[in-house]
């Protein structure tokens, strides 16, 4: 048996309201059969979930079939509302596993700490919790 490849997308979102999982996929889903029709649609319609989203630091992965990551990323950088709210996709990191995504993810946040939410100017407590707490994670694996 012949083992079904998968590429993760690490992806920065820009927008100001909090977005969930669902909101993300749809949007995602429609933009890509605006942008390459059914065949595009059918392609990418079982593969593509977001693995990982973080309301706080606003970065999500997202998994789709190897060999459809380029046709999703076309998508991503077409995306401009999602509902009514303005939003924007940049893609950080394209990776065959899950493992170098987290490996990139730590890296990512360890270097931009006092920028995560969204350039606000903290106080020195909240920058002494953000530095105790790390970033915020949810389970990434699930089976």
């Amino acid at each position: 048996m012949v083992r079904l490849k998968q590429r993760y997308i690490v992806v920065a979102v820009s927008c100001v309201a909090n977005l969930s999982d669902n909101a993300i996929i749809n949007c995602l889903r429609t933009q890509v059969q605006h942008l390459h029709g059914d065949y595009g649609a059918a392609l990418i319609q079982l593969s593509l979930r977001v693995i990982y989203y973080n309301r706080y630091t606003r970065t999500a992965i997202v998994r789709v079939k190897r060999g459809l990551q380029n046709l999703l990323m076309q998508a991503m950088a077409l995306v401009s509302q999602i509902k009514t709210t303005d939003v924007s996709f940049r893609t950080l990191h394209v990776a065959g596993s899950l493992r170098s995504c987290r490996k990139f993810l730590i890296t990512y946040y360890h270097g931009h700490k006092p920028f995560l939410l969204g350039g606000q100017a903290f106080n020195n407590g909240s920058r002494e919790d953000l530095n105790r707490q790390g970033p915020v994670h949810r389970s990434v694996v699930q089976r």
